[in-house]
């Protein structure tokens, strides 16, 4: 048996190696003593126990003898013999007398005195053949039942003598038997076998690409939306007028200490970028109401129309921004709660539109149901916007989705121009389509798509142009 320890060190592993043969010698011996004193125990209740029957059956063998006079075969053959020759003689009386018996005489008194004595002859010797043959009976059924103990005796006698001779040499093992540590060959020095450095980072090295590539693919397969402004311009025919990254957007999460932008700040240029290709794409139509809506919530309208409207301001206009989607709380969280509430009592009461000093822009929120004041219907939004458009240079409407609420397909008939989000990889191309062909239907279409909260790196990754996503807003 060969015993092998692995260690970082090679003394420790010289150690083990040697300590573990040590350890398991001394338990197989412990065990073999153990168990030849557990045998020596058996062996010796063992020999006990047949003692004893051996003395009981040679005691029923003299018993039996003593009692049924048993003889020897010998005599158990000449015992044979006589009831032979007893049962001719019977045989040879019993033939004189039937010859007796038809004899012409038989009549005359001494054929009948000689018929007398036979039969008193054959008397004699059926009652001696009977005793012989009772004697025979005996001695044979003695015999046997003599010769069954013999033969047990003789195996008993057998067993007793072999565990006899097992539990001497037992007691001999047990004084013999010593430790035999030369049988312990010292372990030998050992060597590097593990672990192998180099196969292990080729395995991980090649299992990470695996998994990698299959990452790669699950998502390039799974992937719903569009990842390059070119593909969502080819899919829906519309230019993409600007492209907002989420490191970008990142600054609005600090709500209102998010305005105003800081000059130089990533935010702040792709709020003027917008505006500029904005302001690019309508030149021959200026726009002085202009709706943000997409299909579903989340797609960055709000986020649009806050930039846009603030862009506007800094470059000083009077811009107007109307909160028109009660689901979507952004714009409560950017301006100011005071003047988010003033911008609620305004609608109705024909005072000013509550300002906000970090946008720069005047608020105004639509009211729903929940505000008790109800919604506004065709007829006096229409009143309301000419009057808005006599005060201000620009209204900038954060409507809701086109799927959500038929307000949004309202506001677009009313709006100039109409700016459609689009969330980056998320929104899948066929429900822009669908939104695209709700506001068509009114007469209405979208001016252009903002693909927002793009992953700049996961882009460049995943797109064929390695120019695409340089900048945060570009007019595609």
């Amino acid at each position: 048996m060969h015993i092998t320890a692995r260690s970082g060190d090679p003394d420790k592993a010289v150690l083990l190696a040697n300590t573990t043969a040590a350890r398991f010698l001394a338990h197989m011996q412990t065990l073999q003593a153990q168990t030849q004193v557990e045998a020596g125990i058996w062996l010796q209740s063992r020999v006990s126990t047949l003692r004893s029957q051996l003395e009981t059956q040679e005691m029923q063998i003299a018993a039996l003898i003593a009692t049924a006079q048993l003889q020897q075969n010998g005599g158990l053959d000449t015992l044979s013999a006589q009831v032979l020759a007893t049962d001719q003689d019977l045989t040879a009386a019993r033939n004189a007398l039937a010859v007796l018996e038809i004899a012409p005489n038989s009549g005359s008194a001494r054929n009948r005195a000689e018929i007398a004595q036979i039969r008193e002859k054959i008397g004699d010797i059926a009652a001696l053949k009977e005793r012989l043959s009772a004697q025979l009976s005996a001695q044979s059924a003695g015999l046997a039942q003599l010769h069954q103990l013999q033969l047990q005796t003789d195996a008993t006698r057998q067993l007793y003598q072999t565990f006899l001779g097992q539990l001497h040499e037992n007691k001999m093992q047990q004084g013999l038997d010593t430790p035999r540590t030369e049988r312990i060959a010292h372990a030998t020095e050992g060597g590097y076998v593990g672990p192998r450095k180099m196969l292990i980072l080729t395995i991980a090295a090649m299992l990470g690409g695996a998994v990698g590539v299959m990452l790669v693919a699950i998502q390039h397969n799974t992937r719903k939306g569009v990842v390059d402004g070119r593909d969502l311009r080819d899919a829906t025919g519309l230019p993409v007028l600007a492209q907002f990254s989420t490191s970008a957007l990142r600054q609005l999460r600090k709500g209102q200490r998010a305005f105003p932008l800081p000059p130089k700040s990533e935010l702040s240029h792709a709020a003027y970028g917008l505006y500029t290709a904005l302001a690019l794409i309508t030149q021959t139509r200026p726009a002085q109401v202009m709706l943000c809506t997409s299909s579903i919530e989340s797609e960055g309208k709000t986020e649009t129309a806050l930039l846009l409207a603030h862009a506007l301001a800094r470059s000083g206009k009077r811009v107007l921004i109307i909160g028109a989607d009660e689901r979507d709380k952004q714009l409560g969280t950017t301006i100011e709660a005071e003047v988010m509430d003033a911008a609620l009592t305004t609608w109705h009461s024909g005072e000013p539109a509550a300002q906000s000093a970090r946008l720069g822009t005047d608020v105004l929120r639509v009211p729903t149901i929940a505000d008790g004041i109800g919604p506004s219907n065709a007829d006096n939004l229409t009143e309301w916007l000419s009057t808005l458009k006599q005060l201000y240079d620009h209204i900038v409407i954060d409507g809701p989705p086109v799927f959500h609420s038929p307000l949004a397909r309202l506001l677009a008939s009313h709006a100039d121009t109409i700016l459609y989000a689009v969330r980056w990889s998320k929104t899948p191309t066929e429900v822009v389509q669908r939104g695209l062909e709700t506001l068509e239907d009114i007469g209405h279409p979208a001016t252009g798509l903002i693909l927002s909260k793009v992953h700049l790196r996961k882009m460049r990754k995943l797109s064929s142009d390695p120019y695409v996503g340089m900048f945060s807003t570009q007019i595609v």
